[in-house]
C-alpha cells in the first residue's frame, strides 16, 4: 500500500517484577536500546513516532505489577496518544 501513512509506537518500559516504581534492570535496558534503533530507522524512513516508551518512563505508578502490563488509567493515556496522531494524520490528507 504505496499511499499508506505509517505511525510507529515505541515499547513501553519494563518494570520490576512486584516492584513496579523500578525499570526490570535485565529487560528495560533492551527495550530502550531497541527504542533507540527503531527511532533511527523511523526518522530515516519519515515516519511518525509515538513515543509510548516516554509517555509511561514516569508514570511507573501506573504499571501493572508483572513487568510487562499496565493498569487502565496506562492504555488510557497510551490510546489518547495514538487516537491524536491518527486524528492529526488524516486531517492533513
Amino acid at each position: 500500500l504505496p499511499e499508506a501513512t505509517l505511525i510507529w509506537a515505541s515499547s513501553t518500559p519494563v518494570t520490576g517484577k512486584n516492584k513496579h516504581l523500578e525499570f526490570d534492570a535485565e529487560i528495560n535496558p533492551v527495550i530502550v536500546a531497541h527504542n533507540r534503533m527503531a527511532a533511527k530507522v523511523m526518522a530515516e524512513a519519515k515516519v511518525s513516532v509515538n513515543d509510548f516508551y516516554g509517555l509511561l518512563a514516569d508514570r511507573r505508578q501506573l504499571a501493572k505489577g508483572d513487568r510487562f502490563h499496565w493498569t487502565a488509567p496506562a492504555y488510557k493515556i497510551l490510546g489518547e496518544k495514538a487516537t491524536a496522531s491518527i486524528l492529526e494524520v488524516m486531517s492533513g490528507e
